[in-house]
């Protein structure tokens, strides 16, 4: 084993310890051509672990061009496949996992991984009940292998799937479950995940202090380690908390603080979630003009990234700006192209009033 593998392999035991931020040390130095595909691939997953969700794409791309190890093609194919995923790309996530399909053979231990990200991007696209199916049987998989850390995912999945869905209860039950699991593992940045989901979906019912609570407590888990994605998710879940309070200034302070940290990781899509939300406590508030530019950015960057949900939500809001502004006609026409998507996908966004 020569010492430039020694660093790829110290590398790899600091990303499974959870240590990005050294592991992207031990990465920046050259290495022989026959291992400068492993470690574009490490590069990759050390990105993405701390939220870099576009960066680390480049990263992936070149392992796939420079290896030819078949296993290594899967892994990156995959991983691939999660962050376009992750990003609202569902199509180019298909496009990815049909090329990991071609190399699962040679990665037994990653089928299940394989079936996993399967039943998300079927989520991402908006199949939801199919996604449902697929992941229950994924969830009780793990739990038989005490695999409490991929059950705990699966079911936070499942939530969010019915969250989307309507089934408050069933979501509600299923991230608290999410939860258990995570503890099972002791992983406190899991944890966080479940808790942004019952913050979500405590907030979509109206339960805004419970969801307040939700936040802080997934933001207090967060605070000081790596997870910069997690930390702007909590600040922005919180802002939309306050602001349904009426606590605008609170508000608009969060809503800045997640603004840097996604601007940071370069994630346009949820970064548009955030210039949503302080579009919203502008048009509440009756400053249509300060409104408009924040809704119409957000409707901008959803329609880029094919973020149904988004698009719904920036186009209503327009639209009800444009009923204030004594625009009747166009307040209808783009209310109604939100309405026609929402039922298209199979969403209710157009019935929520705590979003």
């Amino acid at each position: 084993m020569t010492q430039r593998w020694q660093g790829l392999e110290r590398a790899h035991d600091e990303l499974e310890a959870g240590r990005a931020q050294s592991a992207l040390h031990l990465l920046s130095g050259r290495v022989p051509p026959s291992w400068e595909s492993e470690r574009q691939y490490l590069m990759g997953e050390a990105l993405r672990s701390l939220g870099f969700l576009s960066r680390c794409q480049g990263h992936y791309g070149r392992a796939l061009a420079g290896g030819s190890e078949p296993s290594l093609r899967f892994e990156a194919s995959l991983a691939l496949a999660s962050a376009r995923r992750s990003l609202g790309d569902w199509r180019g996530a298909t496009i990815s996992l049909k090329r990991a399909r071609a190399w699962r053979d040679h990665a037994p231990e990653g089928r299940l991984r394989f079936e996993l990200e399967e039943a998300l991007i079927l989520r991402a696209s908006g199949r939801y009940r199919e996604s449902i199916r697929r992941l229950l049987s994924l969830a009780r998989r793990f739990e038989r292998s005490e695999d409490w850390a991929a059950a705990g995912f699966a079911f936070w999945a499942i939530a969010g799937a019915r969250r989307l869905l309507g089934q408050f209860s069933q979501g509600e039950r299923d991230f608290h479950r999410s939860f258990r699991l995570f503890s099972r593992n002791g992983d406190s940045v899991d944890k966080a995940y479940a808790l942004f989901g019952l913050g979500g979906i405590t907030r979509m019912q109206g339960r805004l202090k419970d969801a307040e609570s939700c936040y802080r407590r997934a933001g207090r888990l967060l605070r000081g380690g790596s997870d910069w994605f997690g930390q702007a998710y909590a600040e922005c879940g919180l802002a939309n908390a306050l602001r349904q309070q009426g606590r605008a200034r609170e508000a608009l302070a969060h809503y800045g603080r997640s603004a840097r940290l996604y601007g940071r990781l370069e994630d346009r899509v949820d970064l548009a979630y955030v210039h949503w939300g302080i579009g919203k406590i502008h048009l509440h508030g009756g400053r249509l003009s300060e409104a408009r530019p924040w809704l119409e950015k957000a409707l901008s960057s959803f329609s880029r990234a094919h973020e149904d949900r988004g698009v719904i939500l920036a186009q209503m809001a327009l639209a009800q700006l444009l009923h204030a502004q004594g625009r009747a006609l166009s307040a209808e026409s783009l209310f109604g192209r939100a309405l026609s998507r929402a039922r298209r996908m199979g969403l209710h966004t157009h019935l929520e009033t705590f979003t």
